[in-house]
């Protein structure tokens, strides 16, 4: 599906984690813990940042590696771009995404990566010559602002909280999470959105 990719937690049982002699020639399958992917606290996290709470205090990296707080963005409407770049549907979207800063100049659009390497985000965004408010929070997953790349996905296939990317967070002007939008920003749904959040 090309609006999102769920990365599912993968957690071997705990007789694989046994390295002693009398189990080592048994080989066990992975299998998906799911009250470790719904458990409360998750839940706890998901809520902090609900739709109508404010936006976490924290700091982020610029492109050339200095910390900045997210509060500099307040005080002016935020659109927020979670991706990385593994994320295929991401190389394609981000870039329109960074876009829509000169289309609609009354607010902020960033994009915070979460890709593991800091050098190799860098060096990624050097050779593909990508512009624009480009930010990395890593996998700093005790950071206040990655549960917001966590969806709480409840369908036949698929429950429980997972990593869902490309992902965008609307932020009203006094740091309000407005909505949460995972249609690409080339869509009409994505378009109307944004619409209605600035007016």
């Amino acid at each position: 599906m090309k609006n999102s990719i769920f990365i599912f937690i993968l957690i071997w049982s705990s007789s694989c984690l046994n390295t002693s002699s009398e189990t080592s020639a048994e080989v066990d399958e992975p299998v998906i813990k799911t009250e470790i992917l719904s458990d409360k606290k998750n839940e706890v996290k998901l809520n902090l940042v609900a739709d109508g709470e404010p936006i976490p205090t924290a700091n982020i990296k610029t492109r050339e590696n200095k910390q900045i707080n997210m509060d500099r963005f307040k005080n002016k409407p935020l659109v927020i771009n979670y991706w990385a770049t593994w994320c295929e549907p991401c190389l394609t979207d981000t870039p329109k995404f960074q876009e829509l800063g000169n289309i609609y100049p009354q607010a902020n659009f960033i994009s915070l990566s979460i890709d593991k390497n800091f050098a190799e985000w860098q060096a990624f965004l050097e050779d593909k010559k990508w512009v624009g408010q480009h930010y990395f929070i890593g996998q700093q997953k005790e950071s206040p602002l990655f549960p917001l790349v966590y969806s709480e996905i409840q369908s036949e296939e698929i429950r429980g909280v997972h990593i869902a990317l490309p992902k965008y967070i609307f932020v009203s002007a006094d740091g309000t999470i407005v909505k949460k939008n995972s249609a690409s920003p080339q869509t009409a749904i994505f378009k109307d959105a944004l619409n209605e959040f600035l007016r």
